[in-house]
């Protein structure tokens, strides 16, 4: 893995410590860009942590972009797109 921008580090968000980001890093999440992206139920999993938990990581590490300039606020991830499209009703 190439190194990561230190700006950018899991790190840097409160609650991420060495052992949440090796776990982290296992899953294949290694940015706060990686964190933001990823669905809140990927990292409970990949974590062990309450998905409540999960939502809480997801939404510092957006927020963290947002002020960086890095992600606009308005940002929804797929999975999120897919749910609110599910959530739509026909009309015939």
């Amino acid at each position: 893995m190439e190194e990561v921008n230190e700006e950018l580090a899991l790190t840097t968000l409160p609650g991420v410590g060495p052992a949440t980001k090796q776990k982290l890093n296992d899953a294949g999440v290694y940015t706060i860009l990686d964190l933001a992206t990823a669905s809140p139920t990927d990292i409970a999993e990949a974590v062990d942590i309450d998905t409540s938990k999960a939502v809480e990581l997801n939404n510092k590490a957006r927020k963290k972009l947002v002020e960086m300039g890095k992600l606009e606020p308005d940002f929804i991830s797929a999975s999120e797109l897919l749910e609110k499209r599910k959530a739509i009703d026909r009309i015939s």
